[in-house]
């Protein structure tokens, strides 16, 4: 921030290059989050990228400040999709059906916490890079190294992220049994399912999947009523008391930590710290400390409480 500040003869806009794009990553996620339910997740996400990448290269050339500003607003609205669609990729499910897409229900916590401690450990590890990379060779090159990074991921979403959104049914959903494989309709068998039974596919109505067809941008999905119920749930949800308490908590935290990373430099560069400007990415490279413990702590410890309270109340647990 110091140095855009020189660059920009001390301008209080520069402020803006920091506070609007957080602004900016929570809208981003509301319009983005029911559209995905409504239209599958990969459109989204390489959608997502795409933009980092356009705008990385907008920031890198911008020629004013204005437009440097913009693009980072821009920037923030694809950005924002980390915070929320590759949760909902990693946990849950349809729309308000909270079905785990890709783990199982006892291990939410640790993926999450995988997925949250790399991510944490990621950017601490890119602000201690960025102090380096902007002494030397200047804040354009910055972005122009994060669109290169960015670039990479697009080709790999491309590559190895598939839609993981699928129309599932009510029955499906509650595991219930085929009737079809009952001669007995009125007392059914029950039957054990483990991780090896292999469930009869329908390759009568559903094709094979193949890698040519999982490469396809959009699988087809389309149903407005879900990003229309989805919105309607926000803002029910929004006014949940537990809810509204996490908002602003997580509202004053985030807001904090915004404030912290837009003075800092200001406060510790000049006497009686004298930091110099390559040793402020270590202020807050701290954060992967947080990571590291958190994976084993909050991932695997909460997985473990799951199966405990699930084992104490007759494999039952609440899932929220």
């Amino acid at each position: 921030m110091q140095t855009l500040e020189a660059y920009y003869d001390h301008n209080p806009r520069v402020a803006d290059l920091s506070l609007h794009p957080t602004l900016f990553m929570g809208i981003g996620n509301i319009v983005a989050i029911p559209l995905a339910h409504a239209f599958g997740r990969r459109p989204f996400f390489l959608l997502s990228c795409v933009l980092m990448v356009a705008t990385c290269a907008w920031a890198a050339w911008s020629p004013s400040l204005t437009q440097h500003i913009a693009a980072r607003d821009v920037m923030a609205l694809a950005a924002g999709q980390s915070e929320a669609l590759c949760p909902i990729i990693i946990q849950v499910g349809v729309l308000s059906l909270s079905v785990s897409e890709i783990f199982f229900l006892h291990e939410h916590a640790r993926s999450l916490t995988w997925f949250s401690g790399l991510q944490t450990i990621g950017v601490g590890v890119l602000m201690i890079a960025s102090a380096y990379l902007t002494d030397s060779l200047g804040w354009r090159w910055w972005y122009i190294v994060f669109g290169i990074v960015n670039l990479a991921v697009l080709v790999l979403a491309l590559l190895l992220v598939v839609e993981t959104k699928y129309p599932r049914s009510l029955s499906v959903l509650a595991g219930d049994m085929d009737p079809s494989e009952s001669s007995d309709l009125s007392n059914p068998v029950p039957e054990k399912i483990t991780h090896s039974t292999r469930l009869p596919l329908d390759y009568a109505r559903y094709r094979r999947r193949s890698f040519l067809r999982d490469l396809r941008p959009w699988q087809g999905h389309r149903n407005w009523r879900q990003a229309i119920e989805s919105w309607k749930q926000i803002a029910v949800v929004f006014w949940f008391p537990n809810v509204f308490w996490l908002m602003l908590c997580s509202g004053a935290f985030l807001g904090i930590y915004v404030l912290a990373t837009t003075v800092f430099a200001a406060i510790l560069i000049p006497p009686p710290y004298s930091f110099s400007p390559t040793s402020l990415g270590y202020v807050m490279g701290a954060q992967t400390l947080v990571g590291l413990v958190a994976i084993p702590i909050l991932g695997y410890g909460n997985d473990r409480i799951v199966q405990y309270l699930s084992q104490r109340n007759g494999g039952i647990i609440e899932k929220y």
